[in-house]
């Protein structure tokens, strides 16, 4: 009898312990995610970011050659985040128009009110823009310099934060400082590394908030040349091709500001970025690569480029309603004489944009977007590239997006 009374209470205690130890892992334990749909209507010339085709295709296409559409998920992703103490481990998953691929596996340390480590794949903090969580960008993809700078706007790396003490005169000051592979998600390729700083500045005048913001890129990338030796004299020489590997240095440097004014007819945001720097490209395209290398195609020069954006959000009362308006650039190459273009990626690019958010309830959003892209016209006489009429006109790419998102 006692043996069973024994037993019985030893389960009972057991049984609560693990009731208890549930409830401590829930409590610790951290799941959201998010879906993005979308719809997108393009001028036949423009480019989508859904589908197995994201350019006009003769055969599947309206004959007309005036647009096309297309429908897909743009994005899908799932965030885990276990928090024991002052230690946090996150681990997420993104799907990217049908490819899955890891966005984060990142350790977070703060041992101090003041420091923070993050260690780990993570999202580049470079700008203000970049860093900003996906399903939180409200012109649904980040300005085109920055996706041709930062590809996928992740990296594997080290990062400390320094936060200014809350009762000091610099209350609001942050500083982001680390290094980075330059390989994105891929495995590290050589032993370089690369530093990235951001200098962070928010406070509020009463009931405006404002920030200010100066980031530094300092990296290099490879270029792996094939090349042929000829060795000896003549008539007893011999060849022998080789790998060259060069190094070459890439710099970014950014400037941001944000502002939030309240007004009576609802909150006013204003953001801008303007970015500027050397980028090592290739002559067909002046986007990084998605590593730390270019092994592929013809390689051409270190180009001086600048860009930026500026956007403006207002609310509209107690509607659950925001407008938008934007505008960016991408100069890939300030030196590039009209005369001396070689491809269409050097183009310089301006987009103007509107758009409307529908908050529909918490966590679901519509959000309509409609983009008006247009480049300098060329003189087709002088463009050298392998279509000279492509960019003797401003290019029939405007586009449309109508995104539906759900955040759990």
């Amino acid at each position: 009898m006692k043996r069973n009374v024994f037993i019985l209470s030893a389960l009972v205690m057991l049984g609560g312990l693990t009731l208890k130890a549930q409830e401590s892992f829930k409590d610790r334990l951290q799941v959201n995610g998010f879906i993005q749909t979308e719809f997108e209507y393009t001028q036949w010339e423009g480019k989508s970011n859904n589908g197995k085709y994201q350019t006009y295709t003769d055969g599947i296409d309206n004959a007309d050659k005036d647009y096309f559409l297309r429908y897909g998920v743009r994005r899908g992703g799932i965030r885990m985040a276990y928090i024991q103490g002052k230690i946090q481990g996150i681990f997420e998953l993104d799907l990217n128009n049908g490819d899955i691929y890891p966005k984060a596996a990142t350790i977070n340390y703060r041992p101090w009110d003041f420091m923070e480590i993050n260690a780990g794949l993570q999202t580049v903090w470079f700008g203000e823009e970049v860093p900003y969580s996906t399903p939180k960008q409200e012109t649904l993809e980040h300005c085109e310099i920055l996706r041709k700078l930062f590809p996928l706007d992740r990296d594997l790396g080290l990062k400390i934060s320094l936060y200014a003490p809350k009762e000091s005169a610099f209350n609001g000051l942050k500083l982001d400082v680390g290094l980075v592979t330059g390989d994105g998600i891929n495995l590290s390729s050589d032993g370089r590394l690369n530093f990235v700083g951001h200098l962070k500045y928010n406070n509020r005048i009463n009931d405006i908030q404002f920030g200010i913001g100066t980031s530094l890129y300092a990296g290099t990338v490879s270029h792996v040349e094939t090349k042929t030796y000829t060795y000896g004299e003549a008539g007893a020489s011999y060849s022998e091709t080789k790998n060259v590997n060069k190094t070459l240095n890439r710099t970014y440097y950014g400037l941001d500001a944000q502002v939030k004014i309240p007004t009576s007819l609802g909150t006013t945001e204003i953001k801008g970025e303007y970015i500027f720097g050397n980028q090592v490209s290739q002559a067909n395209s002046f986007s990084s690569p998605n590593g730390n290398e270019y092994t592929t195609g013809v390689f051409d020069t270190q180009r001086k480029f600048y860009g930026g954006y500026a956007y403006l959000f207002q609310d509209l009362g107690k509607l659950p309603l925001r407008v938008l308006l934007k505008y960016t650039h991408i100069t890939p190459d300030k030196d590039i004489k009209q005369k001396d273009l070689p491809e269409g990626e050097l183009v310089a690019y301006n987009t103007f944009g509107i758009g409307c958010q529908w908050r529909i309830f918490k966590g679901l959003q519509l959000t309509a977007l409609f983009d008006v892209n247009s480049n300098p016209s060329y003189n087709k006489e002088n463009i050298l590239t392998a279509d000279p009429y492509k960019y003797s006109y401003d290019r029939k790419d405007n586009h449309f997006t109508l995104r539906l998102q759900y955040e759990f």
